[in-house]
């Protein structure tokens, strides 16, 4: 397009103007562009259009020229190879250079005026998505988190993932897609996940939690349908349940590569069908120690779903020994580079509830907040913990003594916790050893007041805390501590 008349100049400027509505990334614009000008490579570095990166097509990658090049005006310029490319200036201070493109100085500056806001559009998406992920993934001592999130070439979409604490102890995990592109489509997103979040923390199950999503994808003023996968996992049964709305089923591998997809009904997309349809109903399975689930969107399977379904779950089985984050690096790495879906995933690995110190006491250390749900999860912490130890019933190693051990300790956690919770009104720390003879049990809290037992009335509702850990526990005591106080108590494992 060297020699330009002013038919092909409003064509390319027309053809320019009417993709650029089209598209949602800052690859896809300078692909229009490009386009339209009749270019054989194209790149562009933004200026004040903000976050986007330098992003070429048809492979060029130039270094860019080290002067810069103003608005309106158009320079040559030859890379290392000594192509000839033609550099206009971008509005905001950046640069677009196309090579075997128009040598007409004003069609380039108009082609580099239409495209930097489409850049700065595709930016704003990529920053409203990323910024209605989560900040973090949530740390609780048995299970370890790990999650991975890149947007298509196509630009920014729906796709998104969650991970949450619920108040019961146990924890929730999500994925979705949410149709389209751009800033919508990421506004979109935003509230359904924070829906989701809502309805789980109401402590719904996960088939109930979809149908009521369901109801509020409904509200929307635009189509809006939604894919998903949620899951609710319990530590202290280590049971998970799942369900989906027209998404991919969770994986699930064992500590040694061997696993499968959950074998549920997809059921149907949020916001499709009609309300009778429903969604899959609640899968329930038990995990195994080391276990690791994977919840994932199709972005990652490409075209050929079963063939990528093959693929993630061999890259998952590959690196399942290496924990959650190494599982969720490798199935991230199935997507095709460059690929035009979202890739959106998180992987949850369902660990030992405590170390092993070298004396052979295994110990669990657990923060808990002051809120009423403290003494529930507190009991789900050690019950867990103690089935790892092998401390879980009368057939045990232990014997029945161990066992009505076992349920002295349970008791005793949560009245301690309870009591602090209620008096302290602070920050708890639960601490739990185990040894071969002996199970110890410590709740920290910031109250300098002492606890003391006292004659417990017959019909009084409080009180029987510190009365209770004298008849049961073998030992006991309460530690002063420069920042509040210590209740520690000792229960003999042979003292049945």
């Amino acid at each position: 397009m060297s020699g330009v008349t002013s038919e092909t100049r409003l064509a390319a400027l027309a053809a320019a103007a009417t993709g650029l509505q089209r598209t949602a990334s800052a690859a896809a614009a300078l692909e229009v562009v490009a386009r339209a000008a009749g270019a054989d490579a194209a790149v562009v570095w933004p200026g004040s259009a903000g976050t986007v990166d330098a992003v070429s097509w048809e492979g060029a990658a130039p270094e860019r020229p080290a002067a810069r090049v103003p608005f309106g005006e158009v320079e040559d310029w030859s890379d290392a190879d000594g192509r000839r490319w033609r550099v206009a200036g971008l509005p905001g201070g950046g640069a677009l250079a196309l090579a075997g493109g128009p040598d007409e100085p004003e069609l380039l500056t108009a082609l580099a005026a239409l495209l930097e806001p489409a850049l700065a559009v595709a930016s704003a998406s990529a920053l409203v998505q990323r910024a209605l992920l989560p900040e973090a993934l949530p740390r609780l001592p048995s299970i370890e988190l790990a999650a991975h999130y890149a947007a298509g070439s196509a630009g920014g979409g729906g796709d998104w993932y969650d991970a949450f604490e619920l108040p019961d102890g146990r924890l929730g995990l999500a994925v979705g897609d949410t149709m389209g592109r751009g800033v919508g489509a990421a506004a979109r997103m935003g509230q359904v996940r924070a829906a989701l979040r809502a309805y789980a923390l109401e402590g719904h199950p996960p088939a109930e939690v979809l149908r009521l999503l369901d109801a509020f994808v409904r509200t929307f003023d635009e189509a809006a349908f939604t894919t998903c996968a949620y899951v609710r996992y319990d530590p202290e049964s280590r049971r998970l349940s799942a369900a989906t709305a027209g998404h991919v089923p969770p994986l699930v591998l064992e500590a040694d590569g061997t696993g499968a997809y959950l074998d549920l009904d997809p059921g149907v997309p949020l916001g499709a069908g009609t309300m009778r349809q429903g969604f899959s109903v609640d899968h329930v399975s038990g995990l195994a120690v080391d276990a690791t689930v994977v919840l994932l969107t199709d972005g990652v399977l490409g075209a050929g779903v079963d063939d990528g379904l093959a693929r993630v779950r061999a890259a998952a089985a590959g690196a399942a020994g290496g924990g959650a984050e190494a599982v969720a690096t490798a199935v991230a790495a199935v997507a095709a580079p460059g690929a035009a879906d979202d890739v959106a995933l998180v992987a949850m690995r369902a660990r030992s509830q405590s170390p092993t110190s070298e004396d052979g006491t295994r110990s669990l250390d657990v923060e808990l907040p002051p809120s009423v749900h403290a003494a529930r999860v507190a009991r789900a912490r050690v019950l867990a913990a103690l089935a790892d130890w092998g401390h879980g019933g009368s057939d045990d190693a232990g014997g029945p003594g161990a066992f009505e051990a076992v349920d002295a300790v349970v008791l005793l956690t949560d009245e301690l916790v309870t009591n602090a919770v209620l008096h302290a009104q602070s920050a708890l720390r639960l601490q739990l050893q185990g040894r071969r003879d002996v199970l110890r049990v410590s709740v920290t809290d910031e109250s300098p007041r002492l606890p003391a037992p006292r004659h417990q009335e017959p019909m009084a509702e409080g009180g029987r805390g510190l009365r209770l850990v004298e008849l049961l526990a073998s030992r006991w005591g309460v530690d002063p501590l420069p920042l509040g106080k210590r209740i520690w108590f000792e229960v003999d494992l042979a003292a049945g």
